[in-house]
């Protein structure tokens, strides 16, 4: 199959973004969260993880577009909170060592 020459982290990746979408869709059937919020926060972690401030920068990403979200009323601070917690932890799966 093709796939199984795919390099080891990109499979990883993909799975990270399948996993972080069925928490939230699971989540959202229930408590309508922020999907932006979530891969905002799975993004700006990965792509700046490696910057000297690369955590505070995502952090003000995060918190932007976070309350964009709650200005234009589609969600509440709590609900943009939750969803930004299971992006950033579903990012963080990324800094565990990969065995082979």
């Amino acid at each position: 199959m093709v796939w199984l020459r795919v390099e080891p982290v990109l499979l990883r990746e993909v799975l990270l973004i399948l996993a972080g979408l069925l928490i939230t869709g699971g989540i959202t059937l229930r408590w309508k969260i922020s999907i932006h919020v979530a891969v905002a926060a799975f993004v700006a972690l990965h792509i700046l993880e490696d910057q000297p401030f690369g955590a505070a920068v995502a952090v003000a990403v995060v918190r932007i577009l976070s309350w964009s979200r709650v200005q234009l009323r589609h969600h509440t601070s709590s609900q943009v909170f939750a969803v930004a917690v299971v992006g950033a932890m579903v990012s963080l799966f990324a800094l565990l060592p990969m065995s082979d």
